[in-house]
């Protein structure tokens, strides 16, 4: 009996080895008709990497995320010198492993691999997902895929969130 037992459990223990789900394979381009921030996201062997380009530069980089009222002055004045220590055109790394793939141009990866130190500061990259938002009215309805970015910026947690129209983002790399 105890032999069966380690035999199906050895079985079941290669089942699972084999029909291991392959880490995601994602390929994303985010672009306004204007350039603005573009993503590019795009799996590299055992890893995605997502590049963000600012074109007209770190000052006019999306720097908060949610409401903002009167109080939060100081906050967007905090998250704004915090990101405008990036570069306006940035690479940032995940391991493939760490990633899921939802429906759609939905995913998510997540994971710290190696702080990058940037223009002096230590910048860890925490997580990058996008996710899809519909929006109805009495006289249309839209979509928006949104892209955030969520970093840690000499220890402050800053996210980077930017939305595109449903024509702005395409599953494939540009």
């Amino acid at each position: 009996m105890k032999l069966a037992s380690a035999f199906f459990a050895l079985l079941a223990s290669l089942a699972s080895t084999a029909f291991a789900a392959e880490p995601p394979h994602i390929e994303l381009t985010c672009f306004t008709e204007y350039s603005s921030t573009s993503f590019y996201v795009g799996t590299n062997n055992d890893k995605v990497v997502a590049r963000m380009i600012n074109y007209y530069g770190m000052k006019f980089a999306p720097a908060l995320v949610g409401v903002f009222t009167p109080n939060d002055v100081k906050l967007l004045a905090e998250r704004a010198e915090l990101v405008q220590k990036l570069n306006k055109d940035m690479l940032f790394y995940f391991d493939r492993k760490s990633c899921k793939k939802g429906p759609g141009l939905t995913f998510q990866c997540m994971g710290v691999l190696e702080p990058q130190f940037v223009n002096g500061a230590k910048v860890d990259t925490l997580y990058i997902s996008v996710l899809k938002k519909s929006t109805e009215t009495v006289d249309f309805s839209y979509v928006n895929h949104i892209v955030r970015l969520s970093l840690q910026i000499d220890g402050k947690e800053v996210t980077i969130e930017m939305p595109y129209q449903e024509n702005e983002c395409v599953p494939k790399l540009l």
